[in-house]
């Protein structure tokens, strides 16, 4: 899972972090009952309620990946994304909560963040062995388009996530950058 608090808001890093370690508690508490919207929905209200800082809320983005025997549940709120990577293809599999017609980074959902009920957009993705998922922020993906990420890929010598992660840096981003790739085997 991956989380990424809002910049420009209150306690950003709190936001994402409590999102993370209460949604890995609900799947935790029964894995086998796992309800990713109620959990996502459970955060908000967490952070709706906890939050007195006033004029900005505390908000975050999520993006949830859980893997199963032959699919995974993907998950996501906000601009975190989740990519899949079969051979040389790429597809994003989450929907970015953005206004196409802003050219702002402002996000349109969030958990937190003065939304009074977020949308949760979650598909079931079935997968075979090779397959890479790859998790990532903002931060990452307004600076490195897909077929870059492909490219790194291929051209990667050791950890993806961080060469992923320095590549949008010397590309100029200046958010919170980050990645976690997941290889099927």
């Amino acid at each position: 899972m991956l989380a990424d608090g809002m910049g420009g808001h209150a306690n950003g890093a709190t936001a994402s972090q409590t999102a993370v370690e209460q949604i890995n508690g609900s799947f935790n508490a029964s894995p086998e009952n796992f309800d990713e919207q109620l959990a996502v929905e459970n955060v908000h209200r967490f952070l709706v309620n906890a939050d007195g800082s006033g004029t900005r809320p505390m908000g975050t983005t999520i993006a949830g990946f859980l893997i199963n025997e032959t699919s995974a549940l993907i998950f996501n709120v906000g601009d975190s994304k989740i990519h899949c990577i079969d051979e040389l293809n790429i597809e994003e599999l989450t929907i970015e909560d953005r206004d196409p017609y802003q050219k702002t980074k402002a996000i349109t959902q969030c958990l937190g963040g003065g939304i009074i009920h977020p949308t949760v957009h979650s598909i079931q993705r079935h997968y075979k062995t090779g397959h890479k998922f790859i998790l990532s922020s903002d931060g990452l993906t307004d600076h490195i388009s897909p077929e870059q990420i492909v490219s790194a890929l291929n051209d990667s010598s050791g950890n993806l996530a961080t060469e992923l992660c320095a590549a949008a840096k010397s590309q100029g981003s200046d958010d919170d950058i980050s990645a976690i790739v997941v290889e099927v085997q």
